[in-house]
């Protein structure tokens, strides 16, 4: 069985657990992203993406890093936390259990998820020059939008978040809505509709999606094999 994750810790338990080296994975359990900085004078940015992919951050930032982090271990002894620590065992079993809904292997989705959080870490270290607007804080950007998001999703959010002009016709959300459950969406797509939508009942319908989504990857050891021996 398992070891279960650190899911409430104190600073006494972090101290035993940093005593040695080890992969650290984490899971954002916050309501949206969760900034992290590392080093001795914070110049190392993290932004941790508001999806329940867990990750493993020694595979981004190092260990001795990690340990030494204040914004770190605020996250974690938060009350509720923002971000929690797994076991090395539930990350694999997160990714075993989501594997058998996106018909991806679990090393195939684990690759994905660290492929994005290096491209999303890199984009972040490099130096701003004479841009204008922020960059957008999506959590699904971590190569560029058009190349994980479905692109009418990207319309549709961008007219909704457009400023209201005179005279413009007024949105009827009904109608996106049933728009958006007319297209074939995928987790990315309702991630970011979720992060960015500018109406409630839009961020709340991404959000039933999402958990949706979750519920069916939620499947015990013998689920996960009766549903492998009917695809077989």
């Amino acid at each position: 069985m398992a070891k279960k994750a650190l899911k409430t810790v104190s600073l006494a338990e972090l101290t035993r657990y940093f005593a040695e080296e080890k992969d650290i994975y984490i899971q954002n359990v916050s309501s949206g992203l969760v900034s992290l900085s590392f080093g001795d004078k914070d110049e190392i940015g993290y932004t941790v993406p508001n999806t329940p992919n867990p990750v493993c951050l020694t595979s981004i930032i190092p260990f001795h890093l990690v340990k030494k982090s204040i914004t770190f271990r605020k996250a974690l002894l938060r009350n509720p936390p923002f971000i929690r620590m797994l076991t090395e065992e539930e990350y694999k079993e997160f990714f075993t259990r989501k594997s058998v809904v996106a018909k991806k292997s679990p090393e195939e989705l684990i690759e994905d998820t660290e492929v994005k959080q290096m491209r999303l870490q890199n984009k972040e270290m490099e130096p701003v020059k004479d841009i204008p607007e922020p960059v957008t804080n999506s959590a699904t950007e971590p190569e560029t939008l058009d190349e994980v998001l479905t692109p009418r999703i990207i319309q549709i959010i961008a007219t909704l978040n457009a400023p209201t002009t005179e005279g413009a016709v007024p949105i009827v959300l009904s109608d996106v809505i049933d728009e958006l459950d007319s297209i074939d969406l995928n987790m990315d797509d309702f991630e970011y509709v979720r992060s960015q939508g500018k109406f409630k009942t839009i961020k709340k319908w991404a959000a039933d999606k999402v958990a949706a989504i979750e519920e069916k990857t939620s499947l015990t050891a013998d689920e996960i094999e009766e549903t492998a021996n009917k695809n077989n």
